[in-house]
């Protein structure tokens, strides 16, 4: 098949990527808010997924700054 006809390759973003895309307008819009505890329950409960994925989409926002993680506080 030709370069020029072969269409692109669909993209597929992993669970805990689109995560990040919806948890960080709730960081940034104030929605949750600075210093306080990150409701993981409510939030799985929200986006319907584990506690799994949101740990690790709350890893990446701590890598970009917006959340701090600090271990065994919860």
């Amino acid at each position: 098949m030709d370069d020029a006809t072969t269409p692109p390759k669909i993209s597929r973003k992993s669970l805990h990527a689109e995560l990040v895309d919806r948890l960080q307008p709730l960081f940034i819009g104030g929605e949750l808010v600075p210093g306080t505890k990150v409701p993981e329950k409510a939030l799985c409960a929200r986006f319907g997924v584990s506690r799994t994925p949101l740990r690790e989409a709350l890893k990446v926002l701590a890598s970009d700054g917006l959340v701090r993680l600090e271990p065994n506080r919860g």
